[in-house]
This record gives structure tokens, sequence and C-alpha cells, in this order.
């Protein structure tokens, strides 16, 4: 199994993709194969679910930063949902929450897109 798990969701506005990560660390090399797992939906509106991440490193963060710029540069948009309390306080220590787009829920976030998406699969 990948560090990626996709659940699809579309609408007739939204095609959005959520990304649950399957690490519970997200280091230089998680964020390295998170990187190269993720490259088939590039595109796609995306949130991603870290409620299974319980620690990131500083390279983590640089990884997380760099997909986002990556994200904006193709005029897509990022969401993130799912943070540990551990996780939360770190974003809010580095004040990297003040650039990511966080919501309490994977369903917040996907409506954050805008109105009708459902449920269109799971791989």
């Amino acid at each position: 199994m990948g560090i990626v798990e996709l659940v699809e969701y579309g609408g007739v506005r939204s095609n959005v993709r959520v990304i649950k990560i399957g690490s519970e660390e997200l280091s230089e090399d998680t964020i390295r194969d998170f990187k190269r797992e993720i490259k088939p939906y590039e595109g796609s509106s995306l949130v991603l679910d870290l409620s299974g991440v319980t620690f990131v490193d500083s390279s983590g963060l640089a990884g997380l930063i760099t997909f986002l710029r990556d994200v904006h540069a193709q005029n897509q948009d990022l969401r993130f949902t799912g943070l540990t309390r551990d996780v939360a306080r770190l974003f809010k220590l580095v004040r990297i929450d003040r650039i990511f787009e966080i919501y309490p829920t994977v369903e917040e976030a996907v409506r954050s897109y805008g109105p009708r998406l459902e449920v269109i699969g799971r791989q």
C-alpha cells in the first residue's frame, strides 16, 4: 500500500479529490513518496486529510509548502483537514496555519469548493 488513499468527489461545479495520508509521519522520505503518488491527480482540486499523521518534521513542512506552491502554480486549490492536536499546534507555532486553508472535517473542506458535491467512488 502506498502513502496516499484516494476518495473522489465530483459535482456539477467541482472535481475534488480527497487524499488521505497513509503514514503517521511526514518527513523527507514520505513527502517524496507522496509527491510521486499524487502526480496522477494533478489538475484536480485537492483536500489533504492528515488525520493519521502524528509527526511532521521540518522537511515535511517544507514539502507541504512546496506542494501548495506547485498546486497554486497550476491554478488549482488545496485544503487541509484532520489535523491532530500535535500537528495543529506545530502548524500554529510556525504560523503555517496562516497560509494553509484548514477545515475541521473532510466534508467541510470538500463543501468549501462549492455546492452539489457527492461521493462518486473509492479507489
